[in-house]
């Protein structure tokens, strides 16, 4: 997939740059005029008649000065958890499909005479292999906006995993020549800020299955937020919707679109557009949008969407 898309990025006539960090936005009042990054070579500026803002965590949109909220009132401790997946292999058979492995990961934490750290765990299958995924570590009260936090969440997350992977193989005869094969090499981090846009998603845009004239995206996925107060997740049940371009345009400012997790709306709102595939659509869909508006020479926020957008 990686060369796939390296391969139609460069038809396109992208020039790719890896191994390069977002350091400062580069504005004009409230106009975004490029970025200055860092990599092997240094800092570098590149100037720019748009930008579009996919660090998840609208770096630089705050950078450059857009509003922003983050978790609960500003609080962070009330911001979603944070996971580190990790890999598994020799998978019993019976379970090559997937299970929900509460029941099996509670009682094994009870020998072990421990507290489980999240009850809605999953064991996602690898297809045609006896590989599998588990979404199991729950780390809470972490800053997604402080580096250090951000460290100390990698290894307590892989601590939760060690001991996950021991209670089981220990205490349940099915799993006891599982294999622990790695931990992902990036923290699942689910939350962080919502840039403040010109129209802010609404739970109730969810539960009513809103189609917007701008659409971007269109969403099946359900809120779902993984909340400490139960170590567990709290679901509202939404109809296909739509994302407005403008929640991708922060109030006041030109230049810069955002895309992802980090775009315009409520903590509600964004527990159901934040997973990948919803963010990949905003993602092409904003690159789609500024690269018309430039070509054409039209406000971003004038330019049509004509794509047709599937569930």
């Amino acid at each position: 997939m990686k060369h796939i898309l390296e391969n139609k990025m460069k038809e396109a006539g992208v020039r790719i740059l890896y191994n390069t960090t977002f350091s400062k936005a580069v504005t004009d009042g409230k106009k975004v005029c490029g970025v200055v990054v860092e990599n092997i070579e240094g800092r570098k500026a590149f100037t720019s008649k748009m930008v579009v803002d996919c660090t998840g965590d609208g770096c630089v949109a705050a950078d450059a000065g857009c509003a922003f909220e983050v978790g609960e009132d500003g609080d962070y401790t009330e911001c979603q958890a944070m996971t580190l997946m990790f890999l598994v292999g020799n998978i019993p058979e019976k379970y090559k499909d997937g299970l929900m492995i509460y029941e099996k990961l509670n009682a094994a934490y009870q020998k072990a005479g421990k507290e489980i750290p999240f009850k809605v765990p999953y064991l996602i299958p690898v297809p045609n292999t006896h590989f599998g995924v588990i979404q199991f570590t729950h780390m809470y009260n972490y800053n997604p906006l402080d580096a250090m936090d951000l460290t100390d969440a990698v290894i307590e997350g892989r601590q939760q995993l060690i001991d996950a992977f021991e209670y089981l193989t220990k205490y349940d005869d099915e799993f006891k020549e599982l294999e622990l094969i790695t931990s992902a090499s990036v923290l699942g981090v689910r939350e962080s800020r919502r840039i403040n846009g010109e129209y802010t998603m609404e739970l109730n845009d969810l539960l009513n299955g809103t189609e917007f004239e701008d659409a971007v995206a269109r969403v099946t996925f359900n809120a779902d937020l993984h909340t400490k107060s139960n170590k567990g997740q709290r679901c509202f049940y939404v109809k296909p919707y739509t994302v407005p371009m403008r929640s991708l345009i922060p109030e006041g400012y030109d230049g810069i679109i955002v895309a992802g997790r980090c775009i315009s709306g409520t903590r509600e709102a964004m527990a159901s557009y934040r997973v990948s595939g919803n963010c990949c659509q905003m993602g092409e869909n904003a690159g789609y949008a500024i690269s018309e508006a430039i070509k054409t020479d039209t406000d971003i926020r004038k330019v049509k969407i004509n794509r047709k957008l599937t569930l």
